[in-house]
């Protein structure tokens, strides 16, 4: 959903996906911040997940994503927010906000991550570009 330039119309995109197992052997602890780490083990978790981006040609675009599912030996949930600028056909702005909230309640240890990011984009030639990013 986005202001498209003419002739440039495309699809939305949605997608779902179930990851089966993902399987982690730690040989050490996997400290994630100081009050939420995880102990050495073997590790078998699944999550799924939606995603909805906007069309490629749009002035302006919105990316979403949420995840929900199993981390090692607790639960994660986590949601991002993707805009996206197209000033011109030479710079794009782009920027992500994402939310984990991670919980081990066997452990009674939780953290809440906030990630921010930024994205600068400048096109000079179809052969040369630039990014940056914070």
């Amino acid at each position: 959903m986005g202001l498209t330039d003419p002739g440039r119309a495309e699809e939305d995109h949605v997608l779902l996906a179930l990851r089966e197992a993902e399987i982690e052997d730690l040989r050490n602890p996997f400290n994630l911040s100081p009050t939420a780490s995880v102990p050495v083990g073997s590790y078998w978790f699944s999550d799924a997940s939606l995603s909805r981006s906007a069309p490629s040609g749009a002035l302006f675009q919105a990316g979403f994503s949420a995840t929900a599912g199993q981390f090692y030996d607790g639960t994660r949930a986590s949601a991002s927010f993707s805009p996206t600028w197209s000033a011109s056909r030479h710079l794009r702005l782009s920027g992500t906000y994402e939310l984990n909230r991670i919980a081990f309640d066997e452990r009674d240890q939780d953290l809440t991550a906030h990630i921010a990011r930024v994205r600068t984009e400048l096109t000079f030639t179809t052969a040369t570009s630039a990014s940056a990013f914070v």
